[in-house]
């Protein structure tokens, strides 16, 4: 009988919670022996349904707009809705492209844009940035050269600012076709950590070298977003 009544209160705190539940724990002489830990499921939740696996987390994003980029223009920062105006031999400038917003730098133009924000606290591994690119022409492709800086978010006055940064490997754009959108992927080598602040400068590479050869075309960016692997 006492076997049935546990089990008949066990049963009774399964079916009232809705997305948890405990249990008392006993043996066969009644004896308690503790609680189950409630076990709350995350909304990212995924069950393979096999049993074998269960992800929890997916992909974090954090959405870069491009009018929050400042750009350097002859050594002076300016705000990117104020670059269209500036000094025109050291540009990008935000210019309305195949009907879109866009960051355009012409051959020559080395200046870098820049933007910062914060990592998110639900930040478990990886970090990388996806821009969406084209170009002015076929003749050759265009290269995105970047580099990130990383400073912990800190209140120690023995702690000083980051000067953490790496001059990454540019990346090229897999096609020459002007007309032709394409993503482009900038992995960072830095550690990045949840709730790190994060600093993104990139530009058209001018090194002339590689798939950058005698490149004349205008490299156009339209869309930046950082991702990462969530907890």
């Amino acid at each position: 009988m006492r076997k049935i009544l546990f089990s008949l209160i066990a049963l009774g705190l399964f079916l009232i919670s809705p997305i948890a539940f405990g249990a008392v724990g006993v043996n066969e002489n009644g004896t308690y022996q503790g609680e189950a830990t409630t076990l709350d499921m995350p909304s990212a939740w995924v069950d393979s349904y096999d049993g074998s696996t269960a992800t929890i987390g997916g992909e974090g994003l954090v959405v870069l707009p491009l009018a929050d980029f400042v750009i350097t223009a002859s050594g002076t920062p300016a705000l990117g809705s104020q670059q269209a105006y500036a000094d025109a031999a050291s540009k990008p400038g935000l210019e309305i492209d195949n009907n879109m917003l866009a960051l355009v730098w012409a051959d020559g133009e080395t200046s870098y844009a820049q933007v910062t924000f914060r990592v998110p606290a639900d930040y478990a591994s990886g970090g990388a940035f996806r821009i969406l690119t084209d170009q002015s022409n076929d003749l050759s492709k265009c290269e995105i050269d970047f580099e990130v800086w990383v400073q912990s978010a800190v209140g120690d006055d023995a702690t000083a600012w980051s000067v953490a940064h790496t001059d990454e490997t540019r990346v090229a754009r897999t096609h020459t076709g002007g007309g032709s959108p394409e993503e482009v992927t900038l992995t960072p080598t830095n550690t990045i950590t949840a709730n790190d602040i994060v600093t993104l400068n990139f530009w058209r590479s001018d090194a002339d070298t590689g798939t950058n050869a005698n490149a004349t075309a205008d490299l156009e960016v339209y869309y930046v977003e950082f991702y990462y692997s969530r907890n």
